[in-house]
């Protein structure tokens, strides 16, 4: 796995969080294209790694090949639905618990590396000008390109990191609607319980005379 495949997977890790993870498949393809030992040892390497799937595996998700059949298909499909439904860590966290995204587990690994990503462009950018302070006229105007490449790149970094909080924000007032729309139906539910429990008990009493 490269490396933003290994930072995917933890951050998908961190969204479905423990308890959630056991509703979690993970597939592995291509087996047709390799030896099958050669197969069967790079699965064993992906599923007993902590740094790779072994802890998500070790949290219940399961691992499930697919060899381009449809009965391999259905068969992952069916034990997906077989799963009951269970609440994210990212659900619980931003609205249950009310957290911003960047105090998420999830967000905080988000905001890391476009943090690094600003940060590093950042001194790129001071030792540009540094450089252009003592260039040549030639020189100067290339260092200005990159400089102005530079400055996209944070600028592109810082907007990504607003548009991930502002979308996550969405999401949890969304969420938040949600909830508060089952729980106005559950009292109006209740309500009109009471109600025809009222009602019977007039009628019983009237019955009763």
């Amino acid at each position: 796995m490269s490396g933003i495949s290994k930072r995917n997977f933890k951050v998908f890790r961190e969204l479905c969080g423990d308890t959630a993870l056991k509703n979690a498949r993970i597939v592995t393809n291509m087996w047709g294209t390799v030896e099958q030992g050669l197969g069967e040892r790079r699965e064993h390497q992906l599923t007993t790694n902590a740094n790779l799937f072994g802890s998500a595996i070790d949290a219940g998700a399961s691992v499930i090949r697919h060899d381009k059949t449809s009965d391999s298909a259905k068969n992952i499909l069916q034990s997906i639905l077989a799963n009951h439904p269970l609440p994210l860590r990212i659900q619980v966290d931003m609205v249950d618990q009310r957290l911003e995204l960047g105090d998420t587990n999830a967000g905080k690994i988000l905001y890391e590396d476009h943090a690094k990503v600003i940060e590093d462009h950042k001194k790129e950018v001071e030792k540009i000008r540094q450089e252009m302070e003592t260039a040549n006229e030639t020189t100067r105007k290339e260092l200005n390109a990159e400089l102005h490449d530079r400055n996209a790149r944070i600028k592109a970094a810082s907007d990504n990191m607003n548009a991930l909080r502002y979308n996550w924000e969405a999401e949890r007032v969304g969420l938040q609607q949600k909830i508060h729309q089952l729980e106005r139906d559950d009292r109006d539910i209740l309500s009109t319980i009471r109600k025809l429990a009222d009602f019977i008990s007039i009628v019983i009493r009237g019955l009763a005379r």
